[in-house]
């Protein structure tokens, strides 16, 4: 027979594995900031696997280890990986790295490597991404852009009342992420209001644990973990994502201007831009975002060659709030 005490003790070591396995990326990968040898990889270390929040509306995030496995190969015969990082806390348990010496114009398979422990971890689903040809090159290049991604409306319905989007779009997210996929663009520009601290209005967010939130209701969408799995990114701010409807620097209202700033950077690092320059050619596709959740959502797909005349940045980098 056991003593008393080891029998106690065993049970707790039985389960403790269990637990501690339970470490999920509900919210997916994103590749950020593509340039023709260089890119930004992240994830988020979460509590539950998602779609589903828990019962306060929310995507906890929980404490581990991660890295990023990339190669050319699809098959992952010869990875490279990035040192190991820690989600904690004080990040919101969002892991980033940077990933330099690519080569231009190629495509890369990358994947999370996470767990609790560094021993005790496992391989995420495949993603990739297109690093940019050089800026010497005369290539084509195609790209998607998206704004004004306000939640509460295509949940609720402007102001709670109104035509809201059907349910399987609610389970699924913003039927123009479907859309955009199905034209494989080398990359996608968030123009700004990416989500809306200030809607609804009862309860805006203003703390920012509050903040927070709003990116985890927002990106764990099906059909946005599907789009970003296999489109890098390029993110700036507006308003309502910095903090309420014409926001700028000055005043004491809740959200202030540093947790609504440090928030948005957590979620979508912006680079400075970089000197290459390009300007659109001619548009491939137009649709319009509708609170409604119909498949018309405020993106536009353009052509562009490379290099062009210098006009404005690629990937307009700024922040459009002025």
């Amino acid at each position: 027979m056991l003593p008393r005490s080891l029998a106690l003790l065993l049970p707790l070591l039985l389960i403790t594995p269990a637990v501690a396995a339970e470490v999920h990326h509900a919210q997916g990968e994103l590749a950020c900031e593509p340039t023709s040898t260089s890119i930004l990889l992240q994830s988020r270390l979460t509590t539950l696997p998602g779609p589903e929040l828990d019962p306060s509306g929310d995507l906890p995030g929980t404490a581990g280890v991660a890295c990023f496995e990339y190669d050319e190969s699809p098959d992952f015969n010869a990875p490279k990986r990035t040192p190991w990082l820690r989600a904690t806390a004080s990040n919101d348990f969002i892991v980033r790295a940077k990933v330099d010496g690519l080569r231009p114009a190629t495509r890369y398979h990358y994947r999370l490597v996470f767990g609790p422990h560094e021993s005790t971890t496992r391989n995420g689903p495949a993603r990739h991404f297109r690093t940019l040809p050089l800026p010497t090159d005369d290539a084509p290049l195609s790209f998607v852009m998206g704004s004004c991604q306000n939640y509460a409306f295509f949940m609720n319905g402007a102001d709670g009342k109104g035509p809201r989007a059907t349910a399987e779009a609610r389970q699924l997210g913003f039927p123009a992420y479907a859309a955009m996929l199905s034209l494989r663009p080398d990359f996608f520009i968030g123009t700004g209001d990416i989500v809306y601290y200030d809607h609804p209005a009862k309860g805006a967010a203003q703390t920012l644990p509050q903040l927070r939130k709003k990116w985890h209701e927002q990106f764990r969408f099906p059909r946005l973990v599907d789009f970003f799995a296999t489109t890098p990114t390029y993110w700036s701010k507006d308003d309502h994502d910095f903090r309420f409807n014409d926001a700028d620097l000055g005043g004491a209202k809740a959200p202030t201007h540093r947790p609504g700033s440090s928030s948005f950077a957590n979620k979508c690092r912006s680079t400075p831009p970089v000197s290459t320059t390009c300007r659109p050619i001619a548009p491939i596709a137009s649709t319009n975002i509708s609170s409604s959740g119909s498949s018309k959502v405020a993106t536009t797909a353009r052509t562009m060659t490379w290099p062009m005349a210098p006009t404005k940045p690629c990937g307009a980098r700024r922040n459009w709030s002025g």
